[in-house]
This record gives structure tokens, sequence and C-alpha cells, in this order.
């Protein structure tokens, strides 16, 4: 996933505490060394610098207007029109600390830790820091003490958890947390990073926290943002930055699905900064793509669009060809697929319902629930050519792409709004297309690793004489995978997405041959579709979700969205759901 410059050469020595201000799409940050806070206008792209006469560790905005920042050993407000400082609390007086990062919860108590003088760089005197809360009242309670390098803070959704990063040990810990008081107790060491990763990730740094309750940490001396799941403890998703020492993060944007990183530059040898020229600038993810699982991709003609879902992330988006701009809608419960309507809107599998979606209000009229009991979710969808929809579900995942099997089941949805079950005992109902003459739909059910052929009966919608036409061999697991979303060409072939594969692989029909390889660099290979002008490229999905770091370092594309040209082969067009 690439990166753009927000600043360049931002910050002399330490780049840290970057902080969004939402009511001025304000990106706020200091540079500790250089005595420096900034605030970069996302609109106008201005960037304002105040220098002091102390280290500076954070800077967060106040609701009385100017910011509060971490000057020196002191907590103090800062009239950013005026430049008058006016200190609020001063800590650890008798030893040579400053204080480090800093955050609000979410009734805007500020915790701010400290931490040992560096001398020299990169080199503090361990155990001299703490972890102190600054109530809405002005009242000041030290919770932590003999802290190495107080860092990255963050809470859970439910405000009942905080994380907490000591970055010498190389730790985040989690503490339960009690919002009405601002009190933390049960401390626990959520992650603790093996010596044998310093090498590769250095340490934990900054921390930020996404909508799915996922924690993104940067590291110092790693040149990397890494996602972690704080339930199970394990990486997720890595981003890749252009400099070694990354200090911290924070979203932001209009919708925040930005991602704001900074670094620092501070002791950087010459030969450091010859390969990362850009230390000390502060940077912006440009596109998340699909955080978990990205799927459904469907071709509009009319609007030259391509929608496309996040399956755990529980959102919808679409891209303009025209423009290159993204909307994205994030609802409450898994989105299997996407499809538009002749109504205008679109037809989304939420959940186990099959709901209608009006892009602009975003309001949700559920048109048939499913499987209530059981745990089950819709996935892949399709119409056939007289614009009915034929959408499966799958068993809720155990773990990544581990389901219950034949949870499943097959449905079609007619254009007068019905609903029929057609298949049960599925596991994972994934990929259909439909033959040019309409007598035959091909589909797959992923775990057995077969794609199916049945007659057709395009009048009434109904299946039937269900065969085997390809059955990937037990030897090409570690190659092909698994089968997954699929698209028809122009031909009659079959061209299927092969998870864990890395590719999409063309098929005959007629012998169940492999024909052409599209390789694709991401792993989990999900879903494709034809479009374009002339329907001659190809749209291609995958999935995130549960990389481990080192497939993401081999796959550091996972999640993105693929477009494939100069194939020589034209697709057949997307169908809208005609009810």
């Amino acid at each position: 996933m690439p990166v753009e410059i927000v600043v360049k050469d931002a910050c002399v020595t330490v780049g840290e505490g970057p902080h969004w201000d939402e009511a001025s799409k304000t990106l706020y940050y200091v540079d500790i060394y250089a005595n420096s806070v900034f605030r970069c206008n996302s609109v106008t792209k201005k960037v304002q610098k105040i220098t002091l006469d102390n280290t500076i560790g954070f800077v967060i905005p106040s609701k009385k207007g100017g910011v509060i920042i971490g000057l020196g050993q002191t907590i103090s407000h800062l009239d950013w029109d005026t430049k008058k400082v006016t200190v609020l609390h001063e800590v650890d007086q008798d030893k040579p600390t400053r204080f480090n990062d800093g955050k609000c919860d979410a009734r805007g108590r500020l915790w701010a830790g400290t931490v040992g003088m560096e001398n020299p760089p990169g080199i503090i005197e361990k155990g001299q820091g703490s972890l102190y809360s600054f109530d809405t009242d002005g009242s000041v309670k030290k919770h932590l003490e003999k802290l190495d390098c107080a860092n990255g803070l963050a809470w859970s959704a439910d405000n009942k958890s905080m994380y907490f990063i000591d970055s010498i040990p190389r730790c985040i810990y989690v503490f339960d947390y009690d919002l009405n008081s601002g009190t933390i107790k049960n401390q626990q060491t959520l992650i603790k990073f093996e010596p044998e990763t310093e090498s590769i990730l250095g340490v934990p740094d900054g921390m930020t926290i996404d909508t799915n309750g996922k924690l993104w940490v940067a590291f110092f001396f790693g040149g990397r943002v890494v996602q972690f799941d704080p339930d199970t403890g394990k990486s997720m998703s890595v981003i890749h930055m252009p400099a070694h020492r990354t200090s911290s993060c924070c979203f932001g944007g209009t919708d925040y699905d930005e991602m704001f990183v900074t670094c620092s530059r501070y002791g950087c040898p010459d030969e450091e900064l010859s390969k990362y020229p850009l230390s000390g600038s502060v940077f912006k993810q440009i596109a998340f793509g699909n955080s978990t699982i990205g799927e459904g991709p469907h071709w509009d003609e009319a609007s030259q669009t391509l929608y496309y879902v996040d399956i755990e992330d529980k959102s919808v988006s679409r891209w303009n060809s025209a423009t290159g701009g993204v909307q994205k809608i994030k609802l409450e419960k898994t989105i299997g697929f996407v499809i538009p309507s002749k109504k205008g809107d679109v037809i989304i599998g939420y959940g186990q319902t099959i709901a209608r979606l009006e892009w602009d209000t975003k309001k949700i009229t559920v048109l048939h629930e499913v499987e209530q009991d059981k745990s089950t979710r819709f996935n892949d969808a399709k119409c056939d050519p007289r614009g009915r929809i034929w959408a499966g579900t799958m068993g809720l995942e155990k773990q990544v792409a581990v389901v219950e099997k034949e949870q499943g089941s097959l449905y079609c949805i007619d254009t007068d709004g019905t609903i029929k079950k057609h298949l049960d005992k599925v596991s994972i109902s994934n990929g259909l297309a439909w033959s040019a003459d309409n007598k035959t739909m091909y589909y797959i059910d992923s775990i057995p690793r077969c794609v199916y052929a049945f007659d057709y009966d395009i009048d009434t919608g109904t299946p039937s004489n269900q065969r085997v036409i390809v059955q990937l061999p037990p030897d090409t697991e570690k190659t092909l995978g698994y089968p997954d979303g699929m698209a028809i060409d122009s031909e009659g072939k079959l061209w299927v997405a092969c998870f864990y594969g890395g590719r999409v692989t063309r098929f005959d029909a007629e012998t169940g041959k492999q024909i052409q390889t599209v390789e694709v660099p991401g792993l989990r290979t999900t879903s494709l579709c034809f479009g374009g002008k002339d329907y001659d490229d190809m749209f291609v999905t995958c999935s995130r979700h549960g990389c481990t770091l080192d497939e993401l370092s081999k796959y550091p594309l996972s999640g993105s969205i693929f477009r494939v040209t100069g194939l020589g082969i034209k697709g057949c067009p997307a169908v809208m759901y005609e009810g």
C-alpha cells in the first residue's frame, strides 16, 4: 500500500504525537528535541510552527481553545495565536525526565507519560518514567512509575480496557479501565515481543486503535506500522514506511480512513539517511484498500464505477474510474456482496439478511432474513441474466478461513421479491456464473475445492442436474489454494480466484482443464470481475485478514484491489438486480 508525503522533512529531530483535529481538519504534531509544535491544515496544506524553550512530547487541542502540550516536565497550555504558555502541572522535579506521549480518554482526561532524557540519542536511563492522568477538573494523579519509556495509549470501544506501551521492555500492556473514575487496575502483558524480533521490528512506540478494535503500533527502528488483534495478540497487517525510525500514528481525514505517521531523523547516521532520505517527514497512508477481506467486485457500466466490499470491516465502497475517488460506507454487520439495483440503490448481503442500501442516505431496508437458527452470514452473490440475485451463506469463521462445514445454503431472490432456497449443506458458498446461452449455471463451494455446473432454466430460475466440472487435485492445495470468486469471459471460459494461491486461473468449462494463470501480488486472492469501457480489464480483490508478518513482508499489497490489463480477452457485463 503506497504512502504519500504530507510534510517533507517536517522534523529535524524526533517527529511525534500526531493528533487529528476534526473541527479544523488539521493535523497537529511535534518535533521533540527541536522544541517545536506544528499544525498542518489539510485543505490549504499550510504548516504553522511554534518553537518554545523546552522539549515538547505531545500536543492535544483543548475545548477552551489553544492546545495542551507536554513541555519538558510540565503539562502546559499554549495559546496558539499569542504563543503564551501557562504551566498547569510540573512533575518529576527530582530527576531528569521529560513528557513523552499523551492522549485523552473518552471523557477527555489527559493521560501522559514521562521518560528519562536521551544521552546519546536512543539511550535512556531505565526506570525513570511515570504515567499520569490529568482530570478535567485539573487534578493530577500518578498511576504507574519505574517505567523505561512511556509511550502509546489507546482505549477499547466499550472503554473497559486501556492499552499502554513501555518501549524498552518491548511490551504492550492492557488494564481494566473505569471510565467514570479514570482508574486502571489488573495490569496484564498483552504482547511481549520476543528478543529475536528486535532486529526486524525494533521497539514499539506510538499506538492508535481502529473501529474494529484492532491496535496499530509504530515500530521505532522497524520502519513500519503493524496492526494487532488485542484478543489474540497476533499481528494482522503491516504498513512499511520509507523511514526506519517510525514513531507514532493516528487516524484522520474526513472519514477517518487515512493514517498519518510520524518518524524521527534524530541520531540517524549518514548511511541510514542515504537509505531513508525522507526520515523526519510526516506520511499519510493514501488508501487502505480492504483492511480485512476484500470481496464481491461488481462493475457498474452506467456509472463506470467499481463496487466492492470489505467483509469483516463491515463496509461497502465504490470507486469512480473517471475521478479515482473512493466512497465508503461503514455499517454494523458483515457485508458479503454488493449489487446495484435498477431502483438506484444497491442490494447487499448484510449479515444474515438481504437488504437494500440507499447510498446517499445510508438507509437500510431489510428484504429477507435467513438461517436465524444457526451462525452464518451471506457471502458471494451474483445476478443471473434476468436480474435475479443468487446468494449463498457460510458458517462464521472460527479462525481465518476455518468454518464449520455444511452450514451454508444457496438462495435465489427473484425480481418479484420472493426468495427460495435451492441448495443446503454448503460449506463456503462462493463464485457464480452463467453460460452465454443461459443454459448452464456454474457455482463454487470452496471447501471441497469444486466448481459445479447445473442445467439452468432461465425462465423459471431453476437449476438441475448438478455435476462437478472442476475438482482441484489434493496435490495442488499449496499452489492453487481454494477456489473462491468467479467470472466468465466472452469465450465461455471460467476465471477463478484462488485463495491462498495468489492467482486467478482460467478453466475450460467443457474439459475442466487449466488454460491460463494470472499471478496476483496478494496470496489470499478472493474474487474478480471484468470491467472498463470495453470489459477488457479484470479487477481482482484480495484479503489481508489474518496475514502473518512473514506473509505481509512477501505480499505487502495484500488487501489491495488490482486491475489486470492486456489479457486480450473480454468479459461479460455484470447484471444489476431487476427487482
